[in-house]
């Protein structure tokens, strides 16, 4: 179901004090989410590892309102919580991010864009794995998960193509030991995994020129 226009919800969005404004020095860990949505996500793995700073970008104003009260939710409880929010098309990420600065790229349930002649849409398309490439610090990777076949194959293709090493790959998840240990998931994910729908997962990173 399409999430109803708030209305000024890019106002409100700009003036909330954890958004982003402008390109911004990055010190610590940090490990970026892509399409971060209603932020369930990027909340759990901000409790879990509370050392680490996370960014979670989202073009949709609207779907920022409804992370940002969500994060409030937690905070009430003084659950401390090291979130920024970018609010933006990702392939102007490094209008705000600098170059070599994260640690770890999530693409969590990214659209897949099925249509072929949305192709470079697609968050691992070639274009966007360069992107990745200039803010990826040297050590980086970046994790994806999805339960579209389609993209996940698209995704493996190109990763190859383009000098990365798949170092983690499963078409199922939640049957992987090993992998599952330290999942963390997101709004989709929990419905998916109630469906009994597999969950493909990878793990990449750019490899040495």
């Amino acid at each position: 179901m399409r999430l109803r226009h708030i209305k000024n919800a890019e106002i409100i969005v700009k003036e909330y004090p954890l958004v982003i404004q402008k390109k911004v020095n990055i010190v610590n860990n940090t490990y970026l989410e892509l399409g971060m949505g209603k932020g369930q996500f990027i909340i759990k793995s901000s409790i879990k590892y509370p050392n680490i700073d996370f960014i979670g970008v989202e073009k949709n104003a609207s779907i920022i309102l409804k992370a940002i009260n969500n994060i409030n939710i937690e905070k009430e409880k003084n659950i401390p919580l090291n979130i920024r929010i970018i609010n933006c098309d990702i392939k102007n990420l490094t209008d705000y991010i600098n170059e070599k600065s994260i640690n770890i790229i999530y693409l969590n349930f990214s659209d897949p864009w099925p249509k072929k002649k949305h192709i470079n849409r697609r968050l691992t398309s070639p274009f966007f794995l360069n992107l990745y490439k200039k803010i990826l610090k040297n050590d980086g990777c970046i994790e994806m998960k999805s339960d579209n076949i389609l993209l996940f194959e698209y995704s493996i293709n190109t990763l190859i193509e383009n000098n990365w090493e798949i170092i983690n790959k499963s078409n199922d998840l939640h049957k992987d030991t090993f992998l599952i240990e330290n999942n963390i998931m997101t709004e989709y994910e929990e419905k998916f995994y109630k469906k009994g729908i597999k969950i493909n997962y990878l793990k990449a990173i750019p490899k040495s020129v």
